[in-house]
């Protein structure tokens, strides 16, 4: 038998860009440091795109090409009504408003609204697996976190799009 070929890694179509994403807004959330945990489930997210190299916090100024900052807008356990509650549970809905910033200019390059809900996702929701930021460690196993997950999944698929597709 002929060896098998390695699998080639995946490559992005344009330069790696290094990413910084700072703590969200979560004035609209519960109390505690939620925007922070969602905004390293972001950065996590991203960070595992070939297209991105995720920057530590406290990195070199420049060292990011691009800014990302955000607003929890939504963060609510139940937020839909109807029969299918008593039948599937509580549904929580999470939405985040972002902005893309070009860290050298402080220019807005790209706004974007993620939403997500309880619902089972499918793969996408894979890009923000793992184990939960620790300020997000009480809603492990909520409709909460199934919905903080998707959100977070939609976020990171808009970042990456607009990047693909619309940054020249």
């Amino acid at each position: 038998r002929a060896p098998m070929a390695a699998a080639q890694p995946p490559t992005c179509q344009k330069p790696v860009a290094g990413i910084t994403v700072d703590a969200f807004d979560d004035t609209q959330a519960q109390p505690g440091a939620i925007g922070a945990g969602m905004a390293e489930l972001l950065a996590g997210a991203l960070g595992n795109s070939v297209c991105f190299r995720r920057e530590a916090a406290g990195a070199p100024p420049g060292a990011a090409t691009l800014l990302i900052r955000g607003s929890i807008s939504r963060f609510q356990s139940p937020c839909k009504g109807g029969s299918l509650i008593v039948l599937t549970g509580n549904q929580a809905c999470v939405a985040v408003e972002l902005q893309v910033i070009d860290s050298a200019s402080g220019t807005v390059l790209h706004s974007a609204t993620a939403n997500g809900d309880s619902a089972k996702a499918g793969a996408a929701s894979n890009d923000a697996g793992g184990v939960l930021p620790a300020a997000l460690g009480g809603y492990t196993g909520t409709p909460l976190e199934q919905a903080m997950r998707n959100c977070i999944a939609q976020a990171a698929g808009a970042v990456a799009y607009w990047y693909l597709t619309e940054q020249p």
